[in-house]
């Protein structure tokens, strides 16, 4: 292992960690607002 104190690894893996979560959210959420909306719930309707 490295001379770093454990608790200075860890804060690095969380900030890492958030960031990665930030950037997958970020990617999910343009995908979300690129989509036509409306469209599945009018399928449904049509199906039922």
């Amino acid at each position: 292992m490295t001379d770093k104190p454990k608790e200075k690894v860890f804060a690095e893996r969380q900030d890492n960690y958030k960031q990665e979560k930030e950037e997958i959210f970020k990617e999910a959420l343009k995908d979300y607002h690129e989509e036509p909306s409306g469209e599945t719930i009018e399928d449904d309707e049509s199906k039922a």
